[in-house]
């Protein structure tokens, strides 16, 4: 039990923790024991921290740090932000531009609590999404093409956690954000 003081385990939540009712208390149980242990339990997910916290308080999840918005933001377990990656205001900008060349589309803008609405700001993450897996697919390319210096772009079909699947989401977030570079940083 002693190399398991030095162990983390890193979770997404959406369709990881959660996939149905019963799975997620089976899986706070061990979380819990997981912790009590000595081990330390990190969540990383593409959710907002509203939205994370709202889950860990409905099912008591107990965690180390949450790794929020795709990995743009670290939080500890008081719920201090301890990292940020933002998208600056010009690239912002920019993305918005190209994005209101599209139809079918619905953009949500996000800061390190929840969406947003835009005032010229720094983002933690811009999500799109519709119901046209192909228009997906070409904004992920054509903006992973535009700004890859930048941003990174990547589709998800968050309509297989639901019972709705008739839409795919893009989330942009800063290059040096995302869930992987997150937990390098950790």
């Amino acid at each position: 039990m002693n190399n398991l003081k030095k162990q983390i385990v890193f979770s997404d939540y959406d369709g990881t923790i959660y996939i149905t009712e019963e799975n997620m208390l089976t899986n706070v149980k061990s979380i819990k024991e997981y912790r009590n242990s000595g081990g330390k339990f990190v969540i990383v997910t593409g959710r907002s921290k509203t939205s994370v916290s709202n889950v860990i308080k409905q099912y008591n999840i107990p965690y180390d740090y949450i790794i929020s918005n795709n990995g743009a933001v670290i939080y500890n377990s008081d719920m201090q932000k301890i990292y940020e990656e933002s998208i600056s205001i010009d690239i912002s900008n920019k993305i918005i531009e190209y994005l209101n060349t599209k139809e079918n589309i619905e953009v949500f803008f996000y800061d390190d609590e929840d969406k947003v609405k835009y005032h010229n700001q720094k983002l933690l993450k811009l999500r799109i999404k519709t119901s046209d897996y192909k228009l997906a697919q070409n904004i992920e390319d054509e903006i992973n093409s535009m700004f890859n210096e930048y941003i990174k772009a990547h589709s998800a079909f968050p309509g297989m956690y639901y019972d709705n699947h008739d839409f795919v989401i893009v989330d942009i977030v800063s290059v040096n954000a995302g869930k992987e570079n997150a937990i390098k940083k950790y």
